[in-house]
């Protein structure tokens, strides 16, 4: 919920092609929006290389050393 707050006073030392990966679960509840979107939003620029990290993964899990998997999401391929 931090995110899109820390965007708006940092997003400008971010280049416009640096690759950013979400991690953060769930929606943007003060705009009631995706994530990316409130990113976009306090970035000033819809064309921002975006990822969107998901499980299933749990901490505990990865603790006892099980198998887990996550999913990287984009609109694009980046590399």
């Amino acid at each position: 919920q931090a995110v899109p707050d820390w965007l708006n006073e940092n997003g400008s030392k971010l280049k416009p092609d640096m690759l950013i990966c979400n991690t953060a679960k769930g929606l943007y509840l003060r705009d009631n929006c995706l994530l990316s979107e409130a990113v976009f939003k306090a970035l000033g620029r819809s064309d921002q290389p975006y990822v969107a990290l998901s499980g299933p993964s749990f901490a505990s899990e990865i603790l006892r050393m099980h198998p887990t998997a996550v999913v990287v999401a984009s609109k694009y391929l980046y590399h």
